[in-house]
């Protein structure tokens, strides 16, 4: 893996690393409260992955000169939210959670960088 991709695949083991801690308590949240992402500590958070997002995506363009539109950039903090927590709460039988994360980062940093 070259250096971006290892760093891509760090941050999202981190992330899966700290969901699955408490997976039962994300799986209730997720599941079984309606309205839960209305909760002000969710909102935070879904604000604070954009804002990473953003970032990342403005570094991106000082380095390699790609702009990304805010909806690209939304589109791939919401997939990565997506992916981190069914791989953190519902990690498929079968399938490898570190070969998982592998590959999310292999399609961020094939998508950010390409």
């Amino acid at each position: 893996a070259n250096p971006e991709e290892e760093t891509a695949r760090r941050w999202f083991a981190a992330m899966v690393d700290a969901i699955a801690r408490e997976a039962p308590l994300v799986r209730v949240i997720e599941r079984e409260i309606p309205f839960a992402r209305e909760l002000p500590m969710l909102r935070k958070l879904e604000k604070q992955l954009l804002a990473i997002a953003s970032n990342s995506a403005d570094g991106i363009t000082r380095v390699t000169g790609r702009r990304y539109s805010p909806e690209t950039v939304y589109l791939m903090a919401t997939l990565a939210r997506a992916a981190v927590l069914q791989i953190a709460t519902d990690c498929p039988p079968g399938l490898d959670r570190e070969r998982l994360i592998d590959e999310l980062a292999a399609l961020f940093t094939a998508q950010f960088l390409a």
